[in-house]
C-alpha cells in the first residue's frame, strides 16, 4: 500500500513518530491546525539524573489563537539556554557530539514561529535517520477547509496514496466517522512496540525525546532500534474489538 500518514509537528518527538514516518511512503505535517494548550506541539521530555525534565517552548500570549505555522515563539534566547539542559542531560552519552551538532545551531537561532522550529528539527533527524518517506505541508496543499476525517482522505489523494496511516489515537473519532470505505481506501493503525535501549541515568524510562536515543544510539542505529518496534498496521476493526493500539 501507497500509505499516507498525517501528522502535527510536534515538538522534539518521541521515537514513535520517526518510526510512523519510516513507514509511511507520504507524510504530511498538519501545521494548518490551531495550537493547543498543553500539547506536544510545544513540549516534550529528556532524562536528567533527577527524573524526567520537561522542556518547553516559549510562546507569545496570543500564540494559542494562531494555527501552529503561524503561532509567534516568545524569547527565542530561552532556546538557546534549553541546550544547557540537554547538554547536561546527555553529554557523557556516546553520540552527544553528534547531537549536539544535529541540534544545538536551530535552537541557537530558531524560525519564528512554532511549526518551523518543529519541522525544522524534525527535519533534521528524519535525514539524519535516512528517511525515505516524501515530507510536506499540509497548508502547502492549500485544500479547502472541511470536516476532519473528510480531509484525511482529500489530503491522501492529493499526494498520491491509495491507503491511509493512523495513529491510534485518532480511533474515537474515526470509529464514529469513517469516510475511508466510502473512498474506496483501507485505513490502517499504526502499531509500536517501544524497544528498549542503552541510557543514562538509571533504569530506561520510554517515550522520551527520540534525542535521547539519538545521544545514546547515534542516528545509524536509533533507525535500527526504532524500526525493530514497528508493527503491521492495522485494520480499524481490530482496535474497536479491543485489542490494545
Amino acid at each position: 500500500m501507497n500509505l499516507v500518514a498525517v501528522m502535527q509537528p510536534t515538538f522534539l518527538p518521541w521515537m514513535g513518530y520517526f518510526a510512523m514516518m519510516a513507514q509511511a511512503r507520504h507524510f504530511l505535517y498538519l501545521d494548518d491546525v490551531q495550537l493547543s494548550k498543553q500539547s506536544w506541539q510545544t513540549r516534550n521530555r529528556i532524562k536528567t539524573k533527577q527524573g524526567e525534565l520537561m522542556l518547553s517552548v516559549p510562546v507569545a500570549s496570543g500564540a494559542w489563537r494562531e494555527e501552529i505555522r503561524n503561532a509567534p515563539i516568545a524569547r527565542p534566547q530561552m532556546l538557546a539556554k534549553m541546550q544547557r539542559s540537554i547538554a547536561q542531560s546527555l553529554s557523557k552519552a556516546p553520540h552527544f557530539a553528534a547531537l549536539e551538532a544535529l541540534l544545538f545551531p536551530i535552537l541557537a537561532a530558531p524560525p519564528a514561529t512554532v511549526g518551523a522550529l518543529n519541522i525544522a528539527i524534525i527535519e533534521a533527524i528524519a535525514e539524519a535517520l535516512a528517511l525515505p518517506a516524501r515530507r510536506q505541508t499540509t497548508s502547502d496543499l492549500a485544500l479547502p477547509a472541511g470536516d476532519k476525517s473528510d480531509r484525511l482522505v482529500q489530503l491522501t489523494r492529493a499526494v498520491g496514496g491509495d491507503a491511509y496511516l493512523s495513529a491510534p489515537g485518532s480511533i474515537a473519532y474515526l470509529a464514529r466517522a469513517n469516510p475511508f470505505p466510502i473512498a474506496g481506501m483501507p485505513l490502517r493503525f499504526f502499531q509500536f512496540a517501544h524497544p528498549v535501549y542503552p541510557q543514562l541515568h538509571g533504569d530506561f524510562l520510554p517515550y522520551l525525546s527520540i534525542i535521547d536515543a539519538l545521544a545514546n544510539l547515534g542516528p545509524e542505529q536509533t533507525r535500527a532500534v526504532l524500526e525493530s518496534g514497528l508493527r503491521a498496521p492495522v485494520p480499524i476493526d481490530a482496535l474497536t474489538e479491543g485489542s490494545t493500539p
